[in-house]
């Protein structure tokens, strides 16, 4: 692949990636354990198997390296976790309306037991005909939880332990072949269980990011359970080069987003039937929690290259193309902020603010600028606000926007690894939510 390309040709060179990406899903797609297949959660920004997929797609036999490297993650994960705890191990006489499975640790969890969910804004105790299972991420355990709430987490493995569960891995084909498959299909049992013993459940939702797990859920609901409806809230704005979204086995019924322009983009672009889709009022984003993003520079969840993400933010400097460099700040990803990657870019990148000289810039004062980096979801929220955005990439296919895929942006190339976003119309990719929606009125 070329260093960089000219704006035209990274518009097609993306589009014609996603061909490609669709190409693979439909010539894998149809196996029976597809859903649960991590080559075909192809994430163009997040480190998993999926991404060294893209990049095999991307780059051809210059990407078998770090697919390999991926694989190899994948099965130290295997190795090192234990077998999947459920606390508590049943939930028992009580009838519920929905199921939600969703992501939590302890910060998420108040001194009574009540639970909060981020992404769909609400808590356990306001949704009380919901059972909510909760993949938890902290080692260190709530006192209490409501009774409408299952934790589900791993143990890490001893050595002793990953070393035996490594012997009896190798000696056994089938347990190679599917050790990427096990949690998916384990945590798909969990909720299937409950399905089974409560006839009352009318949907299953999920804050949706198409993972295997989720896939692997939505596509054992489908077959085994047809008069539940999946139901998946794209949470979050969709990344630069979305092929993570491309509609394949396992997709949910109803796919809810908070966006006319992300609609139509995932049904022209990637597959989905427009019956799948429905445009709602963000529950996540609204006016009042609304991020201040101006005067900002906005770290990833990762990232790859640091100098030359350094490099090219120091020609954003030379090129004038923000205002009083001094007042600016840079902010870390909220769940990078123990990385040791993610603090030494910060650390780097303020002391580049601390010794560059305050120019003025002919951009005007009163024109709101920020700073995003790599690939992520903020980039929409900031253009909605009517900022403008300077995107500094490494890897412009995986990372930029570009006016084909994202047609209310427009888009403008300063330099290799640096764009200029502006929204078009406002409101295309993001409806702020209000007091009128809720979890409650949306999924009843």
């Amino acid at each position: 692949m070329k260093k960089s390309y000219i704006i035209n040709n990274l518009d097609e060179a993306q589009c014609d990636l996603v061909m490609r990406s669709r190409d693979f899903i439909n010539a894998n797609g149809s196996r029976p354990e597809s859903a649960a297949n991590p080559d075909l959660y192809l994430n163009s920004w997040a480190r998993v198997r999926g991404n060294a997929r893209l990049r095999i797609l991307q780059n051809g036999i210059k990407g078998i390296p770090y697919y390999l490297l991926r694989w190899l993650a994948d099965f130290k994960s295997y190795l090192t976790k234990s077998n999947m705890i459920c606390s508590p191990e049943r939930v028992q006489f009580q009838k519920y309306t929905n199921i939600v499975l969703s992501w939590g640790m302890l910060n998420d969890f108040d001194n009574c037991g009540t639970y909060f969910d981020r992404y769909f804004a609400t808590s356990s105790k306001d949704t009380s005909e919901t059972l909510w299972i909760i993949l938890y991420s902290s080692s260190k355990k709530p006192k209490v939880i409501e009774k409408n709430i299952m934790l589900l987490y791993w143990h890490n493995h001893t050595f002793f332990e990953s070393f035996l569960k490594l012997f009896s891995t190798i000696f056994s084909f089938s347990k190679m072949s599917s050790f990427s498959q096990q949690s998916s299909q384990k945590i798909s049992a969990v909720v299937t269980r409950e399905l089974a013993c409560n006839s009352s459940i009318k949907k299953v939702i999920l804050p949706y990011e198409a993972q295997p797990f989720q896939q692997t859920l939505f596509e054992c609901i489908k077959r085994n359970f047809p008069n539940v409806e999946s139901v998946g809230y794209l949470h979050s704005s969709p990344p630069p080069l979305p092929t993570d979204l491309l509609y394949r086995k396992g997709c949910p019924s109803n796919l809810m987003v908070h966006g006319e322009g992300i609609k139509v983009m995932l049904s022209e672009q990637f597959n989905w039937p427009l019956k799948n889709l429905t445009v709602i009022k963000s529950l996540r984003y609204t006016q009042e929690s609304s991020k201040k993003f101006d005067n900002e520079i906005l770290l990833p969840y990762s990232f790859n290259n640091a100098d030359r993400i350094l490099d090219t933010f120091k020609i954003v400097l030379k090129k004038s193309l923000i205002n009083e460099v001094n007042l600016w700040s840079v902010r870390n990803h909220p769940v990078q902020l123990d990385s040791v990657a993610h603090l030494k870019l910060e650390e780097s990148l303020n002391q580049i603010i601390s010794s560059a000289c305050i120019t003025a810039t002919d951009c005007g004062s009163n024109i709101k600028q920020t700073i995003m980096i790599g690939a992520t979801a903020a980039i929409l929220e900031a253009l909605e606000q009517g900022i403008e955005v300077i995107h500094i990439v490494s890897d412009p296919l995986l990372e930029a926007h570009s006016s084909l895929i994202w047609r209310y942006i427009d888009v403008e190339r300063l330099g290799d690894y640096i764009f200029l976003y502006k929204m078009k119309e406002i409101g295309k990719y993001i409806r702020m939510g209000d007091a009128s929606n809720n979890f409650v009125t949306t999924f009843s």
